[in-house]
Formats: C-alpha cells, structure tokens, sequence
C-alpha cells in the first residue's frame, strides 16, 4: 500500500511541507520514542559505576543534612 502523503510547494514549486496520517505520525514518535529509550539504555550501561561504604555514605547524607538545616 503507498502511503498517503500530501506535498505543500511553494509558488516555485519548491516543497516546503508534507502532511502524513496521524496513524504515520504517531508510529514514527513511537518509534523515536522507543530510539532514545535504547540510546539511555547503551549509555547507562557504557558508565563505570562506583559504590562507598554504607557508613562513609550515611555520613556524607548527614553531612548534607545538616549543611542545609536552618537554626
């Protein structure tokens, strides 16, 4: 089935827009949609992850804690 695009030209003839269906357009944000959740995926999984002791982490929290408590 050929799709069912609409071509918008200039007075030259020059193209300048395309209208597409909506089923069309929501299959493509669909798509990107899905693209950019892979692309999170590859780079989280591309990160080197670091981990603290339990007891240096809940000092750093507490550290901040209080750092931003008002008196």
């Amino acid at each position: 089935m050929t799709p069912n695009y609409q071509y918008v030209s200039d007075r030259k003839g020059k193209t300048t827009a395309i209208t597409i269906p909506i089923k069309d357009f929501q299959k493509m944000q669909d798509d990107l949609d899905e693209l950019e959740a892979i692309k999170e995926y590859d780079q989280a999984k591309s990160e080197v992850l670091t981990f603290q002791p339990l007891e240096e982490a809940l000092k750093d929290i507490e550290k901040e804690r209080m750092k931003n408590y008002w008196y």
